[in-house]
């Protein structure tokens, strides 16, 4: 069963005591919890740091103004790839530019690198830069069998890195790493962990 708010608010003052880090609220979907307002309220009175990464398909106006109430100070979407018809990636931008026009400064976009969008990264990284928004690549994650890359921990039909794309993996993570050398706005993974 879920948590219930009080559960949570215990939760987050133990992860303080204890002297957590960032503490990373996602899915599931957050915004499913109509209490995530009051625990946003919460985390952020209490001075906890978080961050929130959502898809934001089920954000509504009503919702979005319920978080900036709250003292809402970062936002993150899912946004794997430019398609246009990808309702993921179209929602996801809606919000985040809603949150920046609200005045919302940490903004962040979370990338899963897989099969169709591997040779998009630099390109998605440089857009996302040039608006003033962090990007956080997932890069792969190995699988059990050897020289294996699965897509976020478990293969997807023809979306997970092969041992023949080990190539454009290495290039594409040198080219990350040169971003970073650059001043890009870009996370890792391994800084929430």
């Amino acid at each position: 069963p879920e948590l219930t708010t009080d559960e949570w608010k215990r939760a987050f003052m133990v992860m303080k005591n204890y002297g957590s880090g960032m503490n990373v609220i996602y899915g599931g979907e957050p915004t499913v919890r109509q209490d995530l307002p009051e625990i946003i309220k919460f985390i952020t009175d209490e001075q906890i740091p978080y961050a929130i990464i959502s898809n934001s398909t089920l954000m509504t106006e009503e919702y979005a103004q319920r978080l900036l109430d709250a003292g809402l100070k970062n936002w993150s979407v899912s946004i794997d790839d430019f398609h246009p018809d990808n309702i993921r990636a179209n929602q996801g931008w809606k919000w985040l530019n809603y949150f920046k026009d609200r005045g919302v400064k940490d903004l962040v976009v979370c990338i899963t690198v897989k099969k169709d969008n591997l040779l998009n990264i630099p390109k998605m990284i440089e857009h996302f830069n040039s608006l003033g928004i962090w990007s956080i690549t997932d890069v792969v994650h190995l699988s059990p069998k050897p020289n294996t890359y699965d897509f976020r921990g478990t293969p997807l039909k023809g979306l997970e890195l092969e041992p023949k794309d080990h190539k454009d993996v290495v290039k594409i993570s040198q080219k990350i790493t040169d971003f970073i050398k650059q001043g890009y706005k870009i996370h890792s993974t391994a800084e929430y962990y």
